[in-house]
């Protein structure tokens, strides 16, 4: 039936095996996944994940080497769906495949199948990186990793080490990023004392380490190198970590909130950094976001947040005071001409309407 020339059939094949196959289909079903797309590749990828019986795993563990490349990016990525955590030294050696999809695939998958034990063997994989790119890969599959763990502390001291006796510049950078995971009173000291780092690179990812922080700690010391520095990527990369932590903030008010919005405004230099800003205001139910989007029309690279913004914070206040978010509304309407936002907003005006009709003949 796998044959069949009927699609529904061959699919309907397909989800069936995942309750009666054996370890005789994990390449039959892995082969129609990496060659087959849509709904039956799809439909194979979940039966090969779901395959039942003690001897699937050892299967695909077995065939982990084919040298079918496609048939090894499937098996790749089912070990890290079963959870097959016995795989973890052949997969730790694929991320040494010259196939950088191959090695791609076997590194992301082993954020699902390592643990804080295994740390060491991902420095060692992050620094055999060449390349900037690969690193940060690794990266975030540490990350991922710190972030699951039940000894932060010790992946801090291991952490730290390496950052202390690594002088590669790429390397230290990528150590002190992952820092930031760890919620380390020492990590934490480290990374504020490489703030004064003459090397930009390594001051610029003790920003970003501490940018990852879990908590508001790092808020106000991001704020004062970004006031205090003329150096446009240090301060980038300051204005990134403040503007993020804002909203993790539960203690603010929205008004707190805006303000230090505003700041964060004021410091931005790229069109990402203003974005970020202008989506937390986005996201404030007050009239003063209202009143800062006027300053932001009809800028190309601003353009998609600040009118979606606009909507929903208006859709969000119209029933508090309906004139008020009309009057508003209106004023956006005869400077933003673009038609979606015309569409959208003449149906919030009419909206508007209603609702006073309806509140005035109570």
């Amino acid at each position: 039936m796998l044959k069949s020339n009927n699609e529904l059939v061959r699919i309907a094949a397909i989800k069936t095996l995942k309750n009666i196959g054996d370890k005789n289909d994990v390449l039959v079903l892995a082969q129609i996944a990496s060659s087959k797309s849509g709904d039956e590749s799809d439909y194979a990828q979940a039966s090969i994940d779901e395959l039942k019986g003690n001897d699937i795993d050892d299967e695909i563990i077995k065939n982990l080497n084919s040298s079918d490349e496609n048939i090894k990016l499937e098996l790749i990525r089912t070990v890290g769906s079963r959870n097959i955590k016995s795989a973890l030294n052949m997969i730790l050696n694929l991320t040494k495949s010259e196939n950088k999809i191959i090695k791609s695939e076997a590194i992301r998958t082993l954020g699902e199948i390592a643990s804080e034990d295994n740390l060491q063997d991902l420095i060692a994989i992050l620094i055999q990186q060449d390349e900037v790119s690969d690193k940060r890969k690794v990266e975030r599959t540490i990350s991922g990793i710190i972030n699951k763990s039940t000894n932060k502390i010790n992946s801090a001291n291991i952490l730290i080490d390496s950052c202390k006796t690594n002088s590669n510049v790429d390397n230290k950078s990528s150590f002190l990023r992952l820092l930031g995971y760890t919620s380390s009173d020492n990590a934490y000291l480290l990374l504020e004392n490489e703030l004064d780092n003459k090397t930009e690179a390594i001051k610029i990812a003790a920003i970003q380490g501490l940018s990852n922080w879990s908590t508001l700690k790092p808020m106000n010391g991001l704020i004062k190198v970004a006031e205090n520095t003329n150096n446009e990527n240090i301060k980038s990369a300051a204005v990134k970590g403040f503007t993020n932590f804002i909203e993790i903030d539960k203690n603010l008010t929205a008004s707190e909130k805006i303000e230090l919005y505003k700041k964060s405004l004021n410091l931005s230099q790229t069109s990402n950094e203003k974005n970020i800003a202008l989506d937390g205001i986005g996201h404030i139910d007050d009239f003063e976001s209202l009143e800062i989007f006027k300053s932001y029309l009809n800028q190309s690279d601003l353009k998609e947040t600040v009118d979606d913004a606009i909507n929903r914070v208006a859709w969000h206040l119209h029933k508090t005071n309906p004139e008020k978010v009309k009057e508003y509304i209106q004023y956006f309407l005869t400077q933003i001409r673009d038609e979606k936002f015309q569409t959208k907003n003449s149906e919030l005006i009419n909206v508007i309407d209603r609702f006073i009709k309806q509140r005035d003949n109570k």
